[in-house]
């Protein structure tokens, strides 16, 4: 093919030649610049963007250090606030138990208002209140906590508090002694009464009739006492327990117990020697029409009469008394060993009840002495004597038996 000009005129001359090869040479080099210039302004738009990244990226770090700085300034403040928080909840804790105490103090204080107010109220009655004895364990509670946790804090008016506590307790015991002292005298007075007016109207039976009687009267009422006596007397010999020998409160229960005993002995120790002689005197009639032994028979009837009587009186005690032994007894407690190899408590009562038992022992002594001493009969001697004996072993027994029943807490009432 030939080349041709712009012109599409064929190259004739070397002009026209040299003309054709710089257009041809000028648009070679015109296709390549082209395409460097491409390439060039590709990098020239990467570069930008790279360093538009650049600034970004570090737009970015500056930030991320802000928050950075932001966060361990506001983690420093959380932590300021939960300590505070945590000062603040054991500030509320110490306020909250400084409160309690203080309100705790201040109940007991108020205690002594209303337990005053009761044990001061006028009349004989106070003690059958039903809140008598919740009032006196308030007063005990209050001694106890005034003398463990007020005074050795030093509290205010401790001294003062404790000094009309411990005067309401004193009151309480007292008015327990009085109320209890007006019963006993009462039921002895009501007692004779009603003894004296069964045997005016049984005059006209059989003196075996009246015993009777007497006995029934004896019981009876002392028995109804006890269901609102008992428990005032038990608290009380409870506190009295818990104190030393020759406290104010052992005194108050030895003043229970004395007159306990004297209202059951103004009228029982005559009741004992009517029936005694009245006993022997129905086997000394029976012996002159049969041949048997009258003072044999008689002594016989004398040991069951006053087992059963010291019996009724042990169990009549407990009706009112507590069960628990005295210092006394429990050092004459001991073992009893029974027939069938087995260990028995022995017949442990307090030292008050083992006196009384024993002055009615002693009326049945006076009786059974003047026998022994003039009988001359060796064979009665010796029934008199096997007599004695056999009851004396048989109260033995007795009394085992009714001690394991006490511990067991099934004793028989008598």
């Amino acid at each position: 093919m030939q080349p041709t000009t712009a012109s599409a005129e064929p190259i004739e001359t070397i002009a026209q030649f040299l003309e054709w090869y710089g257009r041809e040479e000028d648009r070679l080099a015109e296709g390549q610049d082209q395409e460097a210039h491409a390439y060039a302004e590709l990098l020239r738009q990467r570069t930008t963007q790279c360093s538009a990244m650049i600034q970004t990226i570090g737009d970015i770090e500056t930030q991320l250090t802000r928050m950075e700085a932001g966060y361990h300034s506001t983690f420093a403040q959380t932590s300021g606030v939960q300590q505070a928080c945590a000062d603040l909840g054991e500030q509320r804790g110490r306020l909250e138990r400084m409160g309690l105490e203080v309100r705790t103090h201040l109940d007991v204080y108020n205690t002594l208002g209303p337990v005053s107010q009761l044990l001061n109220s006028p009349g004989d009655r106070v003690c059958l209140d039903p809140e008598f004895l919740p009032s006196l364990v308030r007063a005990e509670e209050c001694i106890a906590f005034i003398e463990t946790r007020a005074a050795p804090a030093g509290a205010r008016d401790s001294e003062l508090f404790l000094m009309r506590f411990a005067q309401c307790r004193m009151r309480a015991l007292t008015l327990i002694k009085m109320h209890a002292l007006r019963v006993f005298k009462r039921l002895a007075a009501d007692t004779v009464a009603k003894a004296f007016e069964k045997q005016q109207q049984q005059q006209q039976k059989k003196p075996a009739a009246v015993g009777g009687g007497r006995s029934a009267a004896l019981y009876v009422k002392f028995r109804a006492a006890a269901t609102q006596l008992a428990p005032l007397v038990r608290a009380l010999h409870a506190r009295a327990s818990a104190t030393a020998v020759g406290s104010t409160e052992r005194q108050i229960l030895l003043d229970v117990q004395n007159a306990y005993f004297h209202s059951r002995r103004a009228w029982l120790r005559p009741y004992i020697d009517d029936r005694l002689k009245a006993i022997a005197r129905e086997h000394e009639e029976a012996a002159t029409f049969s041949t048997d032994n009258a003072r044999v028979d008689s002594l016989r009837d004398w040991c069951a009469f006053v087992m059963n009587v010291c019996g009724d009186e042990y169990g009549m005690y407990y009706d009112f008394f507590s069960a628990d032994v005295d210092s006394s007894a429990r050092e004459d407690r001991d073992d009893i060993s029974s027939g069938d190899g087995r260990r028995r408590g022995a017949f442990a009562t307090s030292a008050a009840l083992r006196s009384y038992l024993d002055s009615l022992m002693t009326m049945f002594h006076e009786h059974v002495r003047p026998v022994v001493i003039h009988e001359s009969d060796v064979s009665v001697l010796a029934g008199l004597s096997l007599t004695l004996l056999a009851y004396h072993n048989n109260s033995s027994s007795s009394s085992s038996n009714k001690n394991d029943g006490r511990d067991d807490g099934s004793a028989d009432s008598p």
